[in-house]
């Protein structure tokens, strides 16, 4: 029996087949396999001797809510934007992840692609 090992491109492929599959718009493979692996790095690392969390969920920061609900309740989830774009880079998103609590948000991300 061969061993398989897996990339964070060949799960980036993977989504972007499902995506098109299910009619979603979606990031090109390329974008994703840069998500992915920035993710999968981050997650390798330490701040302060803790391990890095993050939670990621892609956004237009054009129109964040494209489809917002008719009754708009107070505790809805809300979108903020930092004043000027970061980039993504595995040193940006350890200190994110430090300042954002998974359990309770998200850190939005938008390639250029």
């Amino acid at each position: 029996m061969a061993d398989t090992v897996s990339y964070p491109k060949d799960l980036a492929e993977f989504v972007t087949r499902k995506l098109s599959e299910s009619r979603s718009q979606g990031l090109r493979t390329k974008a994703l396999t840069s998500l992915l692996e920035i993710a999968f790095f981050s997650s390798l690392k330490t701040e302060e001797g803790q391990p890095i969390i993050s939670a990621l969920s892609c956004l237009d920061p054009e129109n964040p809510d494209p489809d917002p609900p008719r009754n708009i309740r107070p505790d809805r989830w809300q979108f903020s934007r930092f004043r000027e774009p970061l980039p993504l880079t595995g040193s940006n998103l350890v200190k994110l992840a430090k300042a954002a609590d998974p359990r309770a948000s998200l850190l939005a991300v938008y390639p250029n692609c």
